[in-house]
């Protein structure tokens, strides 16, 4: 479920600055230098060992899998009590034919039956600060240590200008930085931040398969009357309910 507030943006001119002769800012940018060289030598190793304990981690999943033996809840001789026995790792397969689930957003009132899972995107209208800058190209001539000299060329006569759109954004912005934020002022708070909703008690039937016999057994170990289908010796067993991990839906 999503609710579209999406608006034509709100754009605002802010203010334009002049400087005069060379466009050279170079205390500022050795710093800005080497914070970019020192976050390319540690981020580039951080995303490699973290990609290769993704991958280790679905590896032994897979090779667990692979190993193990898949247990069909549509079986016809799987009962509810041989759930309660298996392993908390155990491959489960099977087709539900019927969820009984409600997943609800207390803030937003808002109630759906049959979801397993209700996400809550939140967006919130804000400013967004956009600079832009125009240069003129300049020459001077620069003498090197040997006495010669040639003609260089370099950005002069800057224009700086900032201008502002209001939209709806889905993270939020922080505008104390902004070249003039008490004239666009975004919220600092966030009051209902995005979520995931789960039903806690959600469950699934999975309809037994069909074979061949005459009687069958419930979870109690009683035997029961077979349902048949067109008169034949064909049918199906009781089905299976199973309750799903709130933590599993969680993390999807």
């Amino acid at each position: 479920m999503s609710h579209n507030m999406n608006t034509m943006p709100t754009v605002r001119r802010g203010r334009t600055y002049y400087k005069h002769g060379a466009n050279d800012n170079r205390g500022l940018g050795g710093v800005c230098s080497v914070i970019a060289i020192v976050a390319l030598l540690i981020v580039p190793p951080l995303i490699l060992v973290g990609s290769e304990r993704s991958r280790r981690t679905r590896y032994i999943a897979l090779s667990d899998a692979l190993d193990s033996d898949i247990v069909e809840l549509n079986h016809h001789d799987i009962t509810s009590r041989d759930l309660l026995r298996l392993r908390p790792s155990t491959l489960v397969h099977g087709t539900s034919s019927r969820i009984d689930a409600l997943s609800v957003d207390p803030d937003m009132r808002v109630s759906v039956p049959g979801a397993l899972v209700l996400r809550r995107n939140t967006e919130y209208c804000q400013w967004q600060e956009v600079q832009s800058q125009r240069c003129e190209t300049c020459t001077r001539s620069v003498r090197a240590n040997d006495g010669s000299t040639k003609e260089e060329r370099y950005q002069c006569n800057c224009v700086k200008h900032y201008d502002y759109i209001k939209a709806w954004r889905n993270r939020r912005i922080n505008s104390l930085l902004f070249d003039q934020p008490g004239a666009h002022h975004n919220p600092q708070r966030d009051p209902m931040p995005s979520r995931v909703f789960v039903d806690d008690n959600a469950k699934l039937t999975f309809p037994k398969g069909v074979f061949d016999g005459e009687h069958d057994t419930d979870d109690e170990g009683n035997t029961q009357q077979n349902h048949y289908e067109g008169g034949g010796h064909r049918h199906h067993g009781p089905p299976i309910v199973a309750h799903l991990d709130p933590n599993m839906l969680s993390n999807g």
